[in-house]
């Protein structure tokens, strides 16, 4: 029986290039991070506020290079399914300065400048998500960047969640 070696030879060359060729990565590859911070508001009739730092090396990580990050908050409810989210692209730049992709006006703010700014909120009738460039004492005089969450007047509770979610 006679074998084709004009098949053959091909075949075995591409299965040696295949065997010793080194993986590369092409411009353009994906490659997501995330960096998750969850608040949760217990089952209870009474105003509770809770707050959390979020990590300022992370947010320069992510956030400060050309292409921002987003920055999306959820807010889960205890009492009914589903959720309410919000996101928006979150840039930070020197100088402790960030900007949102939807600024009409490209605002760029300064954090640490005594006004505190939202990035995202979510909004229910009796509870609240916010990540803002406040700190834990809820004002901006220095640098830093908070997730709260608050209750306020819930009298059958239910308890909520936030979730903050930023993407690389």
């Amino acid at each position: 029986m006679r074998s084709n070696t004009s098949v053959s030879i091909p075949l075995l060359c591409l299965a040696a290039l295949w065997l010793t060729s080194t993986p590369t990565h092409a411009a353009g590859e994906v490659d997501l991070s995330r960096f998750t911070v969850n608040l949760q508001v217990p089952d209870t009739p009474e105003n509770v506020g809770l707050i959390a730092g979020v990590d300022q090396a992370v947010l320069i990580r992510f956030c400060a290079d050309g292409d921002g990050c987003t920055a999306r908050l959820q807010l889960i409810d205890g009492d009914s399914p589903g959720t309410d989210g919000d996101a928006d692209t979150f840039f930070m730049s020197g100088g402790f300065g960030w900007a949102l992709a939807r600024d009409p006006t490209d605002v760029h703010h300064q954090d640490g400048d005594n006004t505190v700014f939202n990035v995202v909120d979510n909004n229910l009738t009796n509870e609240a998500c916010s990540f803002s460039d406040a700190e834990a004492s809820g004002l901006d005089t220095a640098i830093g960047f908070t997730l709260v969450a608050l209750q306020l007047l819930h009298p059958e509770g239910g308890g909520f969640t936030c979730i903050l979610t930023l993407i690389d």
